[in-house]
Order: C-alpha cells, then sequence, then structure tokens
C-alpha cells in the first residue's frame, strides 16, 4: 500500500511529489498496485510508466534498510502498523460499499 502523493519537508525544503509518483515508480512484473479512480485518471493522463523500476534495484533498497536501521528505525514495526491501518480502510471500504449496495438493492424493489 502506498501513500498518497503530498508535499514532504525534506531537511526544512518544502518538495511537491509527482502525482504520478507511487504509481510509476512501483512497476514490476507479478504486482498489482490498487488505487483510486482519480489516481488511476492521472497517470493516464500524463504517467510515463518506465517499465520495471524494481527489479535490479534490490542492492539499493538493502542499503536504505540498513540506513532506516541504523537510525533506529524497525522496518518491521512500520511494514506492521502500514499493513493493519491499510487493512483497516480497505474493510472501512468494503463494508461501505456492501451497504450502499444493501440500501440500493432495498429501494429499487
Amino acid at each position: 500500500m502506498w501513500p498518497k502523493p503530498r508535499v514532504l519537508r525534506y531537511r526544512g525544503e518544502r518538495r511537491a511529489y509527482d502525482d504520478t509518483r507511487y504509481v510509476i515508480d512501483l512497476v514490476a512484473s507479478g504486482t498489482v498496485n490498487t488505487m483510486p479512480e482519480v489516481t488511476l485518471a492521472v497517470v493516464a493522463d500524463h504517467g510515463i510508466v518506465r517499465g520495471d523500476t524494481i527489479t535490479g534495484n534490490y542492492d539499493d533498497a538493502r542499503t536504505v534498510f540498513e540506513q532506516l536501521a541504523a537510525t533506529g528505525i524497525d522496518i518491521d514495526d512500520v511494514t506492521t502498523l502500514l499493513e493493519r491501518e491499510g487493512l483497516a480502510a480497505f474493510t472501512d471500504s468494503w463494508q461501505a460499499l456492501l451497504t450502499d449496495i444493501g440500501h440500493l438493492t432495498r429501494t429499487r424493489r
């Protein structure tokens, strides 16, 4: 699960990340990237998919994880939290969809 693009502060500097970043930078064979319809529309409008951006960069990723650990960030804790929050968000959306469908089927009878 990838967060929505937003403006982040990095060493006091504001950086606006491209609104397609979490789609075009996460392309790999055998993966699925779920996203809101608006994000899909943005990518279709002006995203430039460069192909597989993951495979072949494993050593770089390992280095980043090592750097995170060296600063005291436990990636397992981060992953567990993101997974828990992501699952809750998907569950809430699914329940809302089922409620809406139930309401529609009752009102159309």
